[in-house]
């Protein structure tokens, strides 16, 4: 009986010390030590979201610096903020850690997790593995930093968006394993810092991006080769026969220097399908590309009204449609 105790006291004595401890920090000056993503307590940021063709909005407030050990994740007094989220109440913590923005949250199971969001050393076509998700620097500039990423067990994909000096400034989340198609994007109208509000500038428009390549024997140390990102210039009037939506037609089959606008990838191609009959069915002539890294893309062909056409793609498909360019070899 005593041994059965002392063991039990033991597992018990575990269970506690495994549990995150949170102490709060009374007084903070901030955390400027990722430039693209500053923080300090009292920020207030205002998303301007729209969710499956409904347009909402919602803040992220940092309501306070907290001290966090969590042995399973190897934090020890590690310092980070608190945000909550006012479209539903939760809340979740960013912390500068091991040379990445990290977020620190519950998952499904209500098990904290760390996930690094964005390296402090920021270099294009970076890419690393957090939580099984891939992440890929794919367009750097002076005043922003976009990052791709991919859901290696899910079909979620999407892109965070950073501005200097201002932190998340657009978000994007597809996810094809919903039962509904959930489709999100977020884009900041306000920020709230030392008492004083400012609306950012208008994002770049001629750096849209790709979706992120699905590879799971990718490493923090192994390059991800990514499609060449361009800005457009006015696409030729000279358009190609576009194939059969239900055709998958491989990489090599693109024209070379094509501009396209892409709708979305997918690990699954009944996916793709599904979604590039839906789009047809709109009057959109749609096609399927099976690309080198296995993922499905759904592809609209670059026309004279190639604004117009992305524009009517946003409206009536989804928020996350792009131009980009295709390098032939």
């Amino acid at each position: 009986m005593k041994r059965i105790f002392i063991v039990t006291l033991l597992f018990c004595s575990l269970a506690i010390n495994a549990s995150p401890v949170f102490n709060r920090i009374n007084q903070d000056s901030g955390d400027n030590k990722n430039q693209f993503f500053p923080m300090s307590v009292g920020q207030i940021r205002e998303f301007s979201k729209e969710e499956n063709g409904t347009a909402t909005s919602c803040t992220w407030t940092i309501d306070g610096a907290f001290q966090i050990t969590d042995e399973e994740n190897k934090l020890q007094n590690q310092k980070a903020y608190q945000f909550t989220d006012s479209s539903n109440g939760d809340f979740f913590y960013f912390m500068n850690f091991d040379g990445f923005a990290c977020k620190y949250a519950k998952d499904e199971s209500g098990t904290y997790k760390l996930t690094r969001m964005l390296p402090e050393n920021i270099v294009e076509d970076y890419n690393w593995i957090s939580n099984n998700i891939t992440f890929i620097i794919t367009d750097v500039s002076i005043d922003y930093v976009t990052v791709e990423f991919f859901d290696n067990q899910k079909d979620v994909s999407g892109y965070n968006k950073f501005k200097k000096a201002s932190g998340p400034c657009e978000i994007y989340v597809n996810d094809a394993t919903a039962t509904k198609k959930h489709d999100m994007i977020a884009k900041l109208k306000n920020l709230t810092q030392n008492g004083k509000t400012s609306a950012p500038p208008a994002l770049p428009t001629n750096t849209e991006v790709g979706s992120v390549v699905k590879n799971p024997s990718i490493t923090e140390s192994s390059p991800v080769t990514k499609e060449e990102v361009v800005v457009v210039p006015e696409p030729s009037t000279t358009t190609t026969p576009v194939p059969a939506a239900n055709k998958v037609i491989m990489i090599n089959a693109m024209q070379k220097n094509l501009y396209y606008i892409q709708i979305g990838s997918f690990v699954k191609k009944e996916n793709a399908f599904n979604i590039c009959t839906e789009i047809r069915q709109k009057g959109f002539q749609s096609v399927v590309l099976e690309d080198k890294d296995g993922v499905f893309k759904v592809l609209i062909e670059g026309n004279s009204n190639m604004e117009e056409t992305l524009a009517q793609l946003k409206s009536q498909v989804t928020s996350g449609a792009f131009v980009k360019k295709r390098i032939g070899k």
